[in-house]
């Protein structure tokens, strides 16, 4: 068996409730506007802080007063358990198996493109180094402009188009497997015309392999009553702001 997404699970929300299996990682995906991404916290109720973020920490939009950060918990305990994104107005969980027992974390890395092309996987991080094979590369992408959600890229699993304030999913979780060491990034195609941001990570498999999985994703959420880009009269505020009925 081979390293990969045990489950996906999301929230236009700053929590999420998931039970885990000894030993994953979790890589948490959390987002805000511009001044307050740099802020936010992740932690659950079995692992605690999930301490610093990855690098390269916030990547935002400024034109759209957006950011995304990723964090990384490994070995985590089992067990049902609540994932909370302190500060975020949105939630990406990615529970990961067979990962490494050392040298887990690969690289990490991620950025903003403002329009970038139409073209296969014209939507991308930076390239991401892995060093000792075989990896899993993971990946998200926002739509700044909240229309809609870019599709995976090549060669990649998609697990699913997520976050959706009321009119749509604007964002996709991705992951794919890779046998040889090298530079790889997370890419993805724009499915409209706007600025995206993109994060991603590349972790490590067990030595001699182990458990893989399946891919889980709950239903759509209903948005809630929380901003990702705060209130006043930013441009998408009422957008997120929406609420439930």
């Amino acid at each position: 068996m081979t390293i990969g997404v045990l489950q996906a699970v999301e929230a236009f929300a700053d929590n999420v409730a998931l039970t885990v299996s000894a030993g994953s990682a979790l890589w948490v995906v959390g987002g805000a506007d511009v001044a307050s991404t740099p802020g936010i916290t992740v932690s659950d109720t079995v692992n605690g802080s999930y301490g610093a973020a990855l690098t390269p920490g916030a990547v935002t939009d400024a034109a759209n007063d957006i950011g995304l950060i990723a964090f990384l918990k490994l070995s985590a305990g089992a067990g049902a358990t609540t994932v909370t994104a302190n500060g975020s107005a949105v939630i990406l969980v990615l529970e990961i198996g067979d990962v490494h027992a050392t040298s887990s974390l690969q690289d990490s890395d991620g950025q903003q493109q403002t329009g970038p092309g139409a073209g296969a996987d014209a939507v991308t991080t930076p390239n991401m180094t892995l060093t000792n094979d075989p990896g899993l590369i993971v990946g998200c992408s926002l739509n700044c402009g909240f229309t809609t959600a870019p599709t995976a890229g090549t060669s990649f699993t998609s697990h699913g188009a997520i976050w959706n304030p009321g009119g749509g999913a604007i964002a996709r979780a991705e992951s794919r497997r890779v046998t040889s060491a090298g530079s790889f990034a997370a890419t993805f195609t724009r499915a409209a015309a706007q600025n995206h941001i993109s994060i991603g990570a590349i972790l490590r498999e067990a030595a001699g392999g182990g458990g893989g999985g399946q891919v889980i994703l709950p239903p759509p959420p209903r948005p809630n009553r929380r901003s990702l880009l705060g209130v006043g009269s930013r441009r998408y505020g009422a957008i997120w702001s929406a609420g439930a009925p």
